[in-house]
């Protein structure tokens, strides 16, 4: 069979469907990276029916990336065109039988991974990124591809060849439905654990995030302050004489009164501050990028604020509440126990009259020492 002229047009509509759905399979390699096998098809296709057909096939690509930019699906959908008008070319070569095929698929995939390598670093020149890093798990992955698809395209090759195109038609689609099979299962497997991981950190009655979220986002939190980014706050209320809101209204209007509660203030909170619920009527807010304790006092007011302002409409019955709000500044010279401890503190102060806000930037004094140093002011 004469090679890089025999393609009908059946067989290259069906090499051409192949590339595009096959840049629309994403092979999960690690958590940022993927692997889509077009480059092969784009390959093959150009060995079986020459230079401008792998060159179509491979622009083709470009369409299949569909979640893609349009830079990056023109820039690597040139690259893919490039890649397969090159395989054309080495399919020509006047190399017959089964050490022919082996050596044309062997050649086609080192011009394919060369021409990629120089691609890639262009891209990155051009767009200015200088990660050496990603440089070189790019290379490994295309390295490992190149190991692998040499005898699978020999194989198809060699069956094209002989045998007609029918073979090879239906163990590459055997194949995209191996890859799309395990990429969806990677993919629900994926999404299962995510599931899971929000429940395992939303607090089922309101819907805010849980104690374990808070401190998973507290411990965050101050670790940006230690590498240097500005101060954090932490809030720390609860509704005032909640037992006696459920004496009233009972049990689960004391829960839509909690679930008031969370959905107004998260009204008062800013986009990057995180609400959640400690437990029972507590709740607390961990607020990044608070300049003084005077910004965070302000912060604490205006939760205090939001939620005295109207009453609470539960089944038709309006409900008044207060929250009690004690808060922290951590700028880094705490651990997140000191830090929690100093916001109890301060909200122990507040329940003391209720419907208060107490924040301190550092830890109180204890009575006695505060009472010894009042005893030496007055002596002295």
């Amino acid at each position: 069979m004469e090679r890089g002229t025999s393609l009908t047009p059946f067989v290259f509509t069906a090499l051409i469907a192949a590339a595009f759905l096959a840049e629309r399979i994403a092979v999960p390699l690690s958590p940022r990276g993927w692997y889509t096998p077009s480059t092969p098809i784009v390959v093959l296709t150009g060995l079986v029916g020459g230079p401008l057909a792998g060159a179509v096939a491979g622009g083709v690509t470009a369409l299949g990336d569909a979640e893609g930019a349009w830079r990056r699906r023109l820039a690597f959908g040139g690259l893919d065109a490039v890649r397969g008008f090159a395989a054309g070319l080495v399919g020509l070569l006047p190399l017959a039988g089964g050490t022919g095929a082996v050596l044309r698929s062997g050649l086609a995939v080192a011009c394919a991974f060369a021409l990629n390598a120089a691609g890639l670093r262009l891209i990155h020149a051009v767009r200015s990124v200088g990660q050496r890093r990603v440089f070189r798990r790019n290379l490994l992955a295309d390295g490992l591809e190149a190991v692998v698809a040499v005898p699978g395209l020999a194989l198809l090759l060699q069956s094209y060849e002989s045998s007609g195109s029918t073979l090879m038609l239906l163990t590459l689609g055997s194949l995209l439905v191996a890859l799309w099979l395990g990429a969806e299962a990677y993919r629900r497997s994926r999404a299962e654990l995510a599931a899971e991981h929000l429940l395992a950190r939303t607090d089922p009655l309101t819907g805010a995030p849980n104690r374990r979220a808070l401190d998973e986002e507290l411990h965050r939190s101050l670790a940006r302050v230690r590498r240097g980014e500005r101060p954090a706050g932490l809030l720390v209320f609860d509704v005032d004489r909640f037992k006696h809101v459920n004496s009233e209204i009972g049990w689960d209007g004391g829960d839509a009164v909690l679930r008031s509660v969370v959905e107004r203030v998260a009204d008062a909170l800013r986009q990057t501050d995180l609400l959640a619920r400690r437990g029972g009527e507590e709740f607390a807010v961990v607020a990044p990028g608070v300049d003084s304790i005077e910004a965070l006092r302000a912060l604490a007011e205006k939760v205090r604020e939001h939620v005295r302002g109207l009453p609470f409409d539960v089944e038709g019955r309006r409900v008044s509440v207060t929250v009690s709000v004690g808060g922290a500044l951590a700028d880094g010279s705490d651990d997140r126990e000191t830090v929690e401890r100093r916001a109890n503190l301060a909200l122990a102060e507040a329940k003391n009259t209720r419907d208060r806000v107490v924040v301190w930037d550092s830890p109180p004094r204890p009575p006695v020492v505060t009472a010894l140093s009042a005893r030496l002011s007055s002596q002295s």
